[in-house]
């Protein structure tokens, strides 16, 4: 039915309708009275009905007139809302863009300066912050559920049409309850004998390689004692446990009461695990790029 209406002619009837006068919808639409009539008389007989009654040259509408325009001028501000929406968007003057991230990455100190500022800078854009597991960050970003992805630099080898910002350098640590130590174990070289705790690589298949690297950096092969399933299940157990790991100040970046973190040395052969946040080379959204221009003024954009 939609498609045999003549939309043009939707403005004429509005403009008729709203001042009840076909001289008046002639004089604001720049055009002939005649002409009016005539867009009148083809739209009421492309619709079926009338819109007007017409009596001793007077108009009004018709119940379905009447409803009709109401319904058709709060259709229209929608429509002028939208066009300019999109086109505040187009200007990078509005719209919303999403970050994909796992576990604590998003506590990361330079990505929530980053998003602070951003948001009190341009109080007018949206941004959400999605939780996935790691490893799925990379399809989220690939399959555009996400416009970027708080990632680690290690792992972007299947990402070459990436561009990112470097977040937060590698610095490894051991974690472990402070009471089950003392002041003097202060180097990893006092833990080769520990009981070491790691996530199952069936849920973050990096973690345990991680852990083995750096302690064989350091001389020895850990023995890992217990597997969880989540880097949160593994902070609980070391609060209230006698084993300890060792994880990339990255990806554990919150200030932590209840346990102690050791500074690891870190060998020439010890893994990198920088912090960082990706975006796909094509990617569209001004507000991102906003997002990016901002956080670029104290950051280095690579790729």
């Amino acid at each position: 039915m939609l498609g045999s209406i003549d939309l043009d002619k939707i403005p004429v009837f509005l403009s008729v309708a709203k001042h009840l006068s076909f001289s008046e919808a002639s004089y604001e639409l720049y055009t002939t009275q005649s002409s009016i009539s005539k867009a009148i008389a083809a739209l009421e007989f492309s619709l079926g009905f009338p819109l007007f009654i017409r009596k001793n040259r007077k108009i009004t509408l018709t119940p379905a007139g009447n409803f009709l325009y109401k319904e058709l001028s709060k259709a229209m501000q929608d429509i002028d809302q939208i066009i300019l929406d999109a086109r505040k968007i187009q200007e990078g003057k509005n719209g919303s863009f999403s970050i994909g991230f796992s576990g604590y990455l998003a506590k990361t100190p330079k990505f929530v300066q980053i998003c602070s500022a951003f948001s009190m800078e341009y109080p007018e854009f949206e941004f959400e912050l999605k939780l996935f597991p790691y490893q799925d960050l990379k399809k989220s970003l690939a399959e555009d559920e996400v416009d970027a992805i708080l990632f680690h630099s290690s792992d972007m080898s299947s990402m070459p049409s990436t561009r990112f910002l470097l977040l937060m350098s590698s610095e490894p640590v051991l974690i472990c309850n402070p009471y089950t130590i003392t002041e003097k174990d202060t180097s990893i070289k006092n833990f080769t004998d520990a009981k070491f705790i790691s996530v199952h690589p069936t849920y973050v298949p990096q973690y345990q390689q991680y852990l083995i690297d750096c302690c064989k950096s350091h001389g020895f092969t850990p023995t890992i004692a217990k597997y969880t399933n989540s880097i949160f299940e593994l902070i609980q157990h070391l609060s209230n446990s006698d084993y300890v790991t060792i994880m990339d100040r990255s990806i554990f970046p919150i200030p932590a009461e209840d346990l102690r973190l050791i500074p690891i040395s870190q060998e020439p052969d010890s893994p990198v695990v920088d912090t960082i946040l990706a975006w796909s080379k094509t990617n569209g959204n001004p507000v991102l790029a906003r997002f990016i221009s901002s956080a670029a003024k104290d950051l280095v954009i690579h790729g």
